[in-house]
């Protein structure tokens, strides 16, 4: 039967077997009334053009689908639609929600060569573009599958929905290969952006979320995004399980993806996820920029937000001739979780002759205070045989934004596993696992070890951070848990703060067995340093200020095992060390202690946080005409000299075999000239002396040390005898500091 105007089917009426209903464009079967007949099918329709939701039926279709269930089309291939989750209107012609691409060559059986103009997006009839696949997608409440088979070398496009024509209608779309990614794929095979039309392997136009998987995408070379590019505002693309995007190029950003929203604001950010995938060996060149915040040799994404899980970024490159960064990943205003068995490693930032230049070897963040990048479970940046490379920043790299290990979202904690982090990097000069540069870091787990700097220029102690350097105007350095361990930099092994304006706190986790070879093992920092909670810098490392006036502040009590070496080079006896926080409420006299001089014995914090001498037992001092004096521990610390003047001769009795040092201070002694007198020598069990020293001293204003040292031979004592002119004298007796006052 051949349908140019109305065809009504109603009551008992069928078509026989052997018949068919040939529709016209646009002509429908009405059916009217309940259909009485018990024919399956009641008729075979033969469309004259077969595109996907052209409606075939209309009229009494009924509640239920046993009557569009009756109508069969006459390629197999194809079927009436049924009822859609959103009430669309049923009947119209279909595939289901599959449509097949294939490519010239390559498509494996039972796919036929693809065809635009003869193809219906069957097997045995497949199109040979995705565009023309997706222009089939008529159902806005379906996802819809797009096979590919085959190889295909014409740049793809995934263009926007159109209601209006309805085409490209579906809740979301997925491009599979058919078989795998080594056999279905686009191979763009470029050597140079083209003159004309795309480069991209795949651009993406709608914002019906796109998932692409078991598929293969390379040899693009475009201005940006070489593999897929995607610059559409609230756009949604997933590289999902064997997806892989490899060896394309972007004259600019993005060599192997470039997604970028319109805006920050909802509606038009856009979402890139990554699951099981993997983005290798791309190249971005950043050719016309001069800015280091371009780049992104694997991954460039601006104004979005996504997650990396289980999946691998590797060996991607940014390769400069002036600025750029982000040898695996850069993000700009946008914000990505790190999470699974996924990994960073291999990329690199660097100049044509290798040298290496940029930020953010693994990873590079700018835009804005709130781009972020957050790691949990066995997320790693770095690998011991494949580390991330860049001048700064060899994992990471930051001028704008927060790092975020052992969290899920910027504020929220989950665990980062040990052995994971960022881990086994290389920058040239600072930062070689993380350098942050007017940037947050919060470390709650995990770890960030093995990484190193591997130059050291001139002007060195501007330099370092094996494993984070933090530098500029920033707001929060935060380490709630987690490790620092095993870096290694010319200052700064674990942390080089090169800055003023930081707020860096304490509260937990391990600073431990870094390196440095000029000084900072654990931390060579510019600025004030918050701790708290069990916090640890352990033995062998320690904290070095660079400054005399900086000072650690205690932001919370001190768990008791908490021990911290800490030094600002001089040392000097009266320099506070350690300050009471706002918020701290803990025993301020037991913590101070818990910060030590390095290898000091005679000087070291005490408890009120200045550096003082360390106290020691009361001992006796007795003159040659028979008087006794007694000194003390001197427990207060605005002590600085007895004023007794006259002729004092006192006498010690010391153990066998020690060392004495004399300290003479005529800070406020109000005539200069002074003198002081010593006689020191070790008495024999018989009496008789063994080794007699003796001298004298005039004194001025400037303090003085007389260090008398002998050799005993285990039976004897020692004996000193002074005479002071109203002047403070401190002994030290085996490296320990007594307070001796006449």
């Amino acid at each position: 039967m051949y349908n140019a105007g109305n065809f009504t089917i109603k009551g008992s009426s069928y078509l026989s077997s052997g018949n068919d209903v040939y529709l016209e464009s646009d002509k429908v079967i009405n059916i009217e009334g309940n259909l009485l007949t018990t024919e399956n099918p009641i008729a075979k329709i033969n469309p004259s053009s077969y595109k996907r939701g052209l409606q075939l039926l209309s009229g009494d279709l009924g509640d239920n689908d046993d009557i569009v269930n009756k109508f069969k089309i006459i390629d197999n291939n194809w079927k009436v639609s049924e009822q859609t989750e959103s009430g669309e209107q049923k009947g119209k012609l279909s595939t289901g929600y599959v449509i097949y691409v294939a490519g010239a060559s390559g498509y494996s059986t039972p796919i036929a060569a693809g065809n635009d103009v003869y193809g219906l997006g069957t097997k045995s009839a497949p199109y040979a573009s995705i565009e023309e696949a997706v222009k089939q997608c008529w159902n806005s409440s379906k996802e819809f599958t797009i096979y590919v088979s085959g190889k295909l070398t014409a740049a793809q496009t995934i263009p926007a929905a159109n209601n209006t024509n309805k085409t490209g209608l579906a809740s979301a779309i997925t491009i599979e290969g058919f078989i795998d990614n080594d056999n279905d794929y686009i191979d763009r095979g470029l050597s140079e952006v083209p003159s004309t039309g795309s480069g991209s392997c795949l651009t993406v136009n709608t914002t019906t979320p796109v998932t692409i998987k078991n598929f293969k995408l390379t040899g693009g070379y475009a201005e940006y995004g070489g593999g897929i590019y995607c610059n559409t505002a609230n756009a949604k693309i997933t590289l999902d399980e064997d997806a892989l995007v490899t060896r394309n190029k972007a004259k600019e950003c993005g060599g192997g993806v470039y997604v970028a929203g319109t805006g920050t604001e909802e509606g038009q950010k856009i979402t890139f996820d990554m699951t099981s995938a993997v983005v290798s060996e791309n190249t971005a060149y950043n050719d016309s920029s001069a800015d280091n915040n371009d780049g992104g040799g694997g991954i460039y994404i601006e104004n979005g937000e996504g997650s990396i899980v289980d999946s691998v970024i590797s060996k991607n490159i940014v390769q400069i001739s002036s600025k750029g960064s982000g040898g695996g990943v850069l993000l700009k205003k946008a914000n990505i979780v790190m999470s699974g068995n996924s990994f960073i490693k291999g990329n690199t930032v660097k100049k044509a002759d290798d040298t290496l230049a940029g930020f953010g070897g693994g990873v590079f963040l700018t835009g804005s205070a709130s781009t972020s990048l957050c790691m949990y479970g066995n997320a790693k940046i770095g690998d011991d045989l494949e580390p991330n490379k860049a001048l700064y920043g060899g994992g990471v790299g930051l001028t704008n934004g927060s790092i975020c290990l052992g969290y899920s979202t910027p504020g929220t904690t989950e665990t980062l596993n040990d052995g994971c982090g960022v881990i086994h990097n290389k920058s040239g000069t600072r930062g070689g696992g993380i350098y942050c540069y007017a940037s947050s870091l919060y470390l709650d787990s995990g770890n960030v070890s093995y990484n190193e700097t591997t130059e050291t220029p001139s002007l060195a102690e501007e330099y370092g951070g094996g494993g984070i350097y933090a530098s500029g105007s920033c707001p929060k350095l935060s380490i709630t848990g987690g490790v620092i361990s095993n870096n290694e930099s010319s200052y700064g092994g674990g942390f080089r703060i090169m800055t003023s304006d930081y707020t860096f706190i304490m509260t937990g986790g391990v600073i431990e067995n870094n390196t440095a070879t000029h000084g900072g093992s654990g931390i060579y920092t510019d600025t004030k340093l918050g701790f708290g909670g069990d916090a640890s810098v352990k033995s062998g490392n320690d904290v070095y200020f660079r400054r005399s006036n900086l000072y650690i502040e205690l932001c919370s009590a001190l768990a008791d095992s908490t021990s911290v070496t800490v030094s600002n080079g001089t040392n000097a006896k009266g320099t506070r060390m350690i300050r009471k926080g706002t918020d701290y409420s803990g025993n301020f006299s037991e913590d101070a202690v818990k910060f030590k001089i390095p290898g000091a014995t005679c000087y070291n914090i005490a408890e009120d946080g200045y550096i003082r001498m360390v106290p020691a037992e009361t001992i006796i001092a007795s003159d040659f005409d028979g008087f006794t004096y007694t000194s003390t521990i001197n427990d207060d610390p605005e002590i600085t000299t007895i004023d007794a003047k006259g002729d004092k001769r006192m006498f010690l009795i010391l153990p066998d075999g020690s060392k004495v040092a004399l300290k003479i201070d005529v800070t406020n002694f109000d005539s200069y000239g002074a003198s002081f007198n010593y006689d020191a020598w070790t008495i024999k069990s018989d009496g008789t002396t063994k080794e007699h020293i003796f001298g004298s001293k005039t004194l001025d204003e400037t303090d003085y040390y007389i260090h008398l040292d002998f050799d005993a031979d285990g039976t004897d004592d020692m004996g000193i005898s002074f005479q002071s002119y109203g002047v403070y004298i401190e002994a030290e007796v085996d490296n320990t500091r007594y307070y001796i006052f006449n």
